[in-house]
C-alpha cells in the first residue's frame, strides 16, 4: 500500500522528498537536477497537465526568482481544471509541516499561494468561455 502513490505513507514520502529537494536547491542552481524529479513526480500524481511549467515554476519560485516562477506556474496552470490546481497548492502548503522545511517555509507559501491564485483566475476564464457559449447558443 506504500507504493500506492494515493494512500497517506505515499504521499507522506514524496511530500518528505520533496521538502529535502527545496533544501537542497534553494539558492544553487547546481544542485536544482536533484528535486526536479520528486517535484514533477508529485505533479503528475496529482494528475495535472502542464507538469513541466509547473515543476520549472516551483523551482524557479524556491530559487528566488519569483517573477519567472510565476510566470512557468501561469503557463501549466491554463492547462489544467482548478479544482486540481487547487489541490496541487494544498499538497504544496502541507510541505511546510515536515522537519527542516521552516526555513523555506516563506517560499513554499508563496508558491501555494500562487497556485491558489492560478485556480482563482483559470476558474474566472472558464466561467467567462461558458457564459460566452451560453450567450452564442441562445442566439442561434
Amino acid at each position: 500500500m506504500a507504493d500506492d502513490p494515493r494512500s497517506n505513507m505515499g504521499v507522506h514520502g514524496r511530500l518528505a522528498t520533496w521538502t529535502l529537494g527545496f533544501a537542497a536547491c534553494a539558492g544553487r542552481a547546481s544542485a536544482r537536477l536533484v528535486p526536479e524529479q520528486p517535484v514533477a513526480e508529485q505533479c503528475t500524481s496529482a494528475g495535472l497537465d502542464g507538469c513541466p511549467e509547473l515543476t520549472e515554476g516551483v523551482l524557479l519560485y524556491v530559487e528566488g526568482k519569483a517573477a519567472e516562477g510565476t510566470a512557468k506556474i501561469e503557463e501549466g496552470a491554463r492547462e489544467n481544471e482548478p479544482d486540481k490546481l487547487r489541490e496541487f497548492a494544498s499538497t504544496v502548503e502541507k510541505v511546510t509541516s515536515l522537519p527542516g522545511i521552516s526555513s523555506y517555509a516563506g517560499q513554499v507559501h508563496a508558491v501555494a499561494a500562487v497556485l491558489a491564485g492560478s485556480a482563482r483566475e483559470r476558474e474566472d476564464v472558464l466561467a467567462r468561455k461558458r457564459a460566452a457559449e451560453e450567450a452564442s447558443r441562445a442566439q442561434r
